[in-house]
């Protein structure tokens, strides 16, 4: 072949290579190309054979069946060879199962990896084998068909030792499994050639004629039954009523159209005698059956099937007979057939005119003559023909008759039966003389084909319909039964044939068959029941139809309908919940039929004041009516008899006792009992009517009922794709008529595949009850579940197909996914914890948001108690409690809060919004809870209040800032200024200095405390903690009790530390108040210690602190904690104490200072004996010098004009002083609206502006934006004791050169002035 090569190397096995990937496909599509032929499985399979010998260039191809180990034998089905090794087929014997051929089917069929191979490499081939069949090494596998014994397929290699390659087995595998599709079309032909004999007898054991009326078409069709007792074919007569009526006997007519008419009108089955007149003219007395068996929506008759049975008598039939004997004779006088005469003793022959005119030619335009007979008979008939007449002469028979094909003159060919009869005979007995006639058969032929096609159509229509079959005989013995699949039975295939349902189904099921089966042969009439069968997975529900077949025994068809009994049940369910509905409903419902009611529910009846609503039945509706709507009702009853409904309208009411109510009243018009009929729906109005308020529309209610069997069957010519025909109920699936329909293409009007993709007919797929689509009249496509069969109907492939609309399963399909995926999604994805509970209390769902959040993984909450989940006893106890008494007193739900541990300990706050979940009956079974972690939240609501605290306490140090230092301005200038004025060995100057000192100290205290209150930016400078320590010890001393003792050790020469003073402060003024708190109750030691410490690498390896040191240790004997509690004291907002003595910020603000400051604490405690805060912070490497503030430095000076602008006297008149001794001008207002006016007056006098920033009426940030915009390069600097609306950066941005806080030092605001005036000079 073009993919595969020979290696002509007979040392390497000469094997087969791929040359490439596409020349094993070539190999495949040659495969392929056999099987797509010809629908004979044995052709195909034969010549498979040949070409797997030609791909492998092997010594023999082979199929045997079946590859059973435990058999004695098997047949070689199929084989293909070369002539110098034939193979076992050739012997047409059944070949022994050698021990040898045992061990290869079990090889085969327990392979996993493909094909298996002998010998195995190094191994000789078995003796058995080799002797046998010339073997020297084979290649094999399993075959495992769908249904019956598997089979084996091989390669026999006999001219050398072969090794087979990798490729080479893939290939046979590939090539075996299209082998297998095509073992199991043969076996589906076997099965199918059976059921079809099967069905043949069944259906000629129902009864001898049988007809099927349909009364709105007046098409009938008439079995071979029926046209074979009148003499007719099938073509021969109209399929309609009027052919029936016109055979009756003119006597018999009336009677039989009366009794027809008769059971139209009811139910009941008829039988009646006849005669009907045959083709040839005579009178059958008949007995005819027949019964009702469909009807429309209104009750008219639809349809109608019988049969009819030859009851003629025997001088009837005598009558007949001669009847047709004289006919007969008739007929022969004025025949039209051909006649020839034979002479043998002369040889001569004789044809008849007709006998020429039949075939198209002139009477005697060709010598009549044996060579010329011959000459006309179609050749596949002629050499049967020419046998059977000369075994005929050698039989010695008089009579001869056959039938073959004669050419016409036009080439066409004719069906002949020809006739003869020997009327002379010599004294050997040898025919002398013959004479016969040639009879034109050819429509006849005609008519038997088409019959032919007809039955196999009707076979394929019965086998499309999935329904189950059985033949069972009178003591319920199964004798024969048609399935599509073993899953369809209840019992095993192999054990149905030949049981008794009493031995093999449930008693229950074999009452109610036996009791069938026996009125079914009493009756000879169909009968029907439904039963239900036990299965593992549940019961099934099926229905059964009974018919006679055979004298003794009943053909059952059996449809399995648990889905529409399933259906059934639930539009019981949903029929009592409607009525549940009417009878417990708030509306009126009245039901009016000739102007009376015929039914009225509780509501009604309490509008229109009665009682009971039986009270109602029987009342004309004028009788509740006022007058005056008479007339208005009077056309809406009208309109009710005429089918048609009426819109709403408000009338009055008028009850026994006189009262009248006001009714919103609308009503429909339905059909009931074959009767029209008003639903009349109504709603007391009467309260909303005296409020002139609106009313709702009533809504109305519509109660369909159409249960009905959908199956569309529709045939499409296989090689044109063109619909042939289809049924109604097809048409109606497509939403088309069925004229719309036949003549178009399938895929351009109903099948969504593109021309040259039909799954069956392009792509080779079979459709067997499966899910596909169909395209409606509309361009929309809807699922139905499909079979197609594939059919021959004159000697043309047809595709039957049979489909059922499961477009409303498929969208409750799709309806139900989606809800279950959204309440999936919801419920999975939900950043909440959703959580069910049984009555007692048990979680039995939990959902992964509620796992995260008690710290739990998938499921490991179910089972689990709820109260399993709380902090402690107490909680547990309470929550307990809590769900026993809501699901005793079903109280409202409301929002409940709680404390939880979670699995790994920690303690957590929950908010729960929880509901009731009710069983069918109304009552709790349970609780529904949406859990929600608010334990961030309670954080945040702490520090949000804290900040806010924090922001107050902020304005508060504002406040007292500004007025601090206002005041501290005069002590700390005044001092400065006296100081100038005494010497510094003076006793007032040293008394001037304390005085100085407090102030700078008490400036100090205020940067601290906006420090504090601010939360501002800290500076980093050179520090001893010595002086910070003995604060903290005297503001200390002061606020804790004296019964509690405070120790401290301070090392004088500890050395310098790069800190914020104000936040050492804080840290140590926090953890000193903590051990306080720890010693209250107990009066117990404070001590604190400072000293130089010099840690190791290694020492603190949880701080990973080196190096020189200072430690502060504040310890207390307080009651001490636990190591757990200790691993959380620096978390935010953890606490030990009590409500209302910490907010558990304070440790981790000290904890975040220190490591700001690079250092680190450690913590040691003991339960009972107290606490150790060691707090490490580095030391400086370098000392350095700290500025002394004992001596008055010499301050820069200057000559300049200065506007001084402040509001308060003493401040003003200090800073004029300081301004006025370092030898400046100096021109001061008390506000800024004079200073301004100054400025304006002479704006270039000024050689800088010195403005405090709080005054009234102008903040001095607005009077320097006045000043600048009058002068730009002023000079200008700001004083403020604190403002929340300046700073360094705010003054500069806006122009402002310097920038001081009060109180300010003569030092200070001399260097700030020189600076601020050198800098705005022009440099040269």
């Amino acid at each position: 072949m073009g993919g595969l090569t020979e290696n002509n190397d007979r040392t390497s096995g000469g094997s087969l290579q791929y040359k490439n990937p596409g020349m094993v496909l070539s190999a495949i599509e040659s495969i392929d190309s056999v099987i797509q032929i010809t629908s004979d499985a044995n052709v195909v399979l034969d010549r498979l054979m040949d070409k797997v010998i030609g791909i492998f260039n092997s010594s023999r191809a082979w199929l045997f069946h079946p590859c059973n180990p435990n058999l004695p034998s098997f047949d070689v089905a199929f084989e293909s060879t070369s002539p110098e090794y034939p193979g076992a087929k050739s012997s047409k014997q059944k070949v022994p199962m050698t021990d040898d051929m045992a061990n290869y089917c079990k090889r085969a069929l327990s392979a996993v990896d493909g094909p298996e191979i002998d010998p195995p490499v190094g191994n000789p081939v078995s003796n058995d084998i080799a002797i046998r069949f010339n073997v020297k090494s084979m290649l094999f596998m399993a075959l495992r068909p769908k249904s019956g014994e598997p089979w084996m397929f091989g390669l026999h290699q006999c001219d050398f030792d072969r090794i087979w390659t990798s490729d080479e087995k893939q290939l046979f595998h590939m090539i075996g499994q299209r082998i297998t599709g095509c073992i199991d079309n043969l076996l589906y032909v076997r099965q199918l050639k059976e059921s079809e004999e099967r069905l043949s007898l069944a259906l000629e054991a129902v009864c001898d004629a049988v007809w099927d009326w349909r009364v709105d078409t007046g098409e009938v069709h008439f079995n071979s039954g029926w046209y074979k007792i009148l003499g007719f074919k099938p073509y021969e007569l109209p399929q309609d009523y009027s052919t029936w009526t016109n055979l009756l006997h003119p006597e018999d007519r009336d009677y039989a159209e009366k009794v027809i008419s008769q059971n139209l009108e009811t139910n009941d089955p008829f039988s009646m005698e006849f005669r009907m007149r045959t083709k040839d003219g005579q009178w059958k007395w008949l007995l005819g059956r027949g019964k009702t068996v469909e009807r429309d929506t209104k009750g008219n008759a639809v349809r109608m099937i019988g049969t009819n049975v030859d009851i003629s008598d025997r001088k009837i039939l005598e009558e007949k007979i001669a009847e047709s004997k004289k006919e007969l004779q008739l007929t022969l006088e004025a025949t039209t057939d051909g006649i020839w005469t034979w002479n043998f003793d002369t040889n001569k022959f004789f044809f008849s005119n007709k006998y020429y005119t039949m075939l198209g030619y002139e009477p005697g335009e060709f010598p009549a003559g044996y060579d010329n007979w011959v000459s006309l008979i179609h050749p596949d008939d002629r050499d049967k023909a020419v046998t059977f007449a000369s075994d005929y002469l050698k039989t010695k028979s008089d009579l001869y008759e056959n039938e073959f094909r004669l050419k016409c003159k036009n080439g066409d060919y004719l069906w002949i039966k020809a006739h003869g009869r020997v009327v002379e005979r010599n004294e050997n007995n040898d025919a002398v003389y013959i004479i016969g006639n040639h009879e034109d058969i050819t429509e006849r032929k005609k008519t038997e084909i088409a019959l032919q096609q007809s039955e196999q159509k009707n076979r394929s229509i019965l086998d499309a319909i999935p329904d189950l079959m059985f033949i069972l005989s009178k003591d319920g013995t199964t004798l024969d039964f048609r399935a599509h699949s073993a899953n369809e039975l209840y019992r095993s295939p192999d054990k149905i044939i030949g049981a008794n349902i009493k031995e093999s189904m449930p008693s229950e099921f074999v009452a109610t068959c036996m009791h069938y089966i026996k009125k079914t042969l009493n009756t000879e009439n169909l009968t029907c029941f439904e039963y239900q069968l036990p299965y593992q997975d549940g019961a099934k529900y099926y229905e059964a139809r009974l018919v006679p077949c055979g004298e003794n025994n009943v053909l059952a068809i059996v449809r399995h309908i648990t889905e529409r009994k399933l259906a059934e049940k639930a539009l019981i369910e949903s029929e009592k919940r409607f009525r549940t509905l009417i009878e417990a409903g708030p509306l009126s419902i009245l039901l009016l039929r000739d102007g009376k009611y015929i039914y009225g529910n509780p509501a009604s009846a309490k509008m229109l004041g009665y009682e009971d609503p039986d009270e109602i039945i029987g009342i004309s509706a004028l009788e509740t009516i006022a007058p005056e709507y008479h007339e208005i009702v009077f056309e809406r009853i009208k309109n009710i008899d005429q089918g048609k409904s009426n819109s709403p309208i408000e009338i009055q009411l008028i009850k026994p006792d006189g009262e009248m109510v006001w009714s919103l009243t609308t009503s429909v018009s339905v059909t009931i009992e074959d009767k029209p009929t008003a639903i009349i729906m109504g709603q007391d109005i009467t309260a909303l009517r005296k409020a002139e308020q609106d009313l709702s529309k009533a809504q109305t209610m519509q109660v369909a009922l159409a249960e009905h069997l959908p199956a569309g069957m529709m045939l499409v010519d296989a090689s044109t794709r063109k619909i042939e025909s289809v049924n109604v109920y097809a048409a109606s699936i497509f939403g088309a008529g069925i004229d719309e329909i036949v003549g178009k293409k399938c895929h351009n009007s109903i099948c969504p595949a593109s021309e040259g993709e039909c799954p069956i007919c392009d792509l080779g797929q079979e459709i067997d009850n499966a899910e596909r689509e169909i395209v409606l009249k509309n361009g929309d496509r809807s699922p139905v579940l499909k079979s197609v069969v594939s059919i021959k109907i004159d000697e043309k492939e047809k595709l039957l197909e049979y489909f059922v609309d499961i477009s409303d399963r498929k969208r409750a399909e799709v309806e139900l996914r989606e809800s279950e995926e959204r309440y999936r999604k919801l419920v999975t994805t939900a950043p909440y914890g959703i959580q069910l509970t049984d009555r007692e209390g048990r979680i039995i769902f939990s959902n992964p948001a509620h796992h995260r959040i008690q710290g739990y993984k998938d499921d490991e909450l179910i089972g689990k108690f709820i109260w399993d989940l709380m902090a402690d006893a107490e909680h547990q106890q309470q929550a307990k409690k809590y769900y026993q008494k809501i699901i005793q007193d079903h109280p409202t739900p409301e929002i409940y809060f709680n404390r939880d541990k979670t699995l790994d300990g920690r303690e957590i706050d929950v908010q729960i919004n929880w509901d009731y979940i009710y069983d069918s009956n109304g009552q709790v079974e349970g609780i529904i809870s949406i859990i929600s972690d608010i334990t961030n939240q309670r954080l945040l609501e702490t520090k949000l209040q804290q900040a806010q605290k924090m922001e107050s306490i902020g304005n508060l140090a504002g406040g007292i800032a500004h007025d601090f230092n206002n005041i501290l301005f005069p002590i700390i200038g005044i001092s400065e200024l006296l100081m100038e004025d005494f010497s510094q060995d003076s006793k007032q100057y040293e008394n001037l200095q304390e005085i100085f000192r407090a102030g700078k100290r008490g400036s100090d205290l205020v940067k601290q405390i906006l420090a504090f209150g601010r939360q501002s930016e800290h500076k980093l400078i050179p520090v001893h903690l010595q002086p910070i320590l003995n604060e903290v010890l005297k503001l200390s001393r002061a606020t804790i009790p004296s019964s509690i003792e405070i120790r401290h050790d301070i090392q004088p020469d500890c050395g310098l530390v790069l800190a914020d003073a104000t936040q050492i402060h804080q840290v140590i003024i926090n953890i000193i108040t903590n051990a306080y708190h720890a010693v209250e109750s107990s009066d117990g030691t404070i001590s604190v210690s400072l000293r130089k410490v010099s840690l190791p690498p290694g020492e603190l390896p949880d701080l990973s602190l080196t190096g020189k040191h200072a430690l502060i240790s504040i310890a207390d004997t307080g009651h001490g904690m636990s190591s757990d509690l200790i691993e959380k004291i620096f978390e935010p907002y953890f606490t030990t104490k009590e409500q209302g003595k910490g907010t558990g910020l304070g440790l981790a603000v000290a904890y975040g200072i220190i490591k700001e400051h690079k250092g680190g604490i450690k913590v040691t405690s003991e339960v009972g004996k107290g606490t150790t805060f060691r707090i490490y912070i580095p030391l400086m490497d370098k000392p350095i010098e700290i500025e002394s503030t004992n001596e008055i430095e010499l301050s820069p000076s200057g000559s300049e004009h200065i506007l001084l602008v402040d509001d308060e006297e003493p401040i003003a008149k200090i800073e004029r002083q300081m301004l006025e001794r370092l030898g400046y001008k100096v021109t001061s207002r008390m506000n800024s609206i004079d200073a301004l006016e100054a400025f304006k007056a002479n704006p270039d006098s000024f050689d800088l502006v010195l403005s405090d920033m709080s005054m009234p009426n102008m903040r001095g940030d607005q009077l320097a934006k006045e000043i600048i915009s009058i002068r730009q390069n002023i000079p200008l600097i700001i004083c403020t004791g604190f403002s929340d609306k300046i700073n360094q950066e705010k003054a500069v941005a806006i122009g402002i050169k310097g920038f001081l806080m009060k109180p300010i030092l003569r030092s200070e605001l001399a260097k700030t002035v020189r600076s601020v005036l050198d800098e705005s000079k022009p440099h040269s």
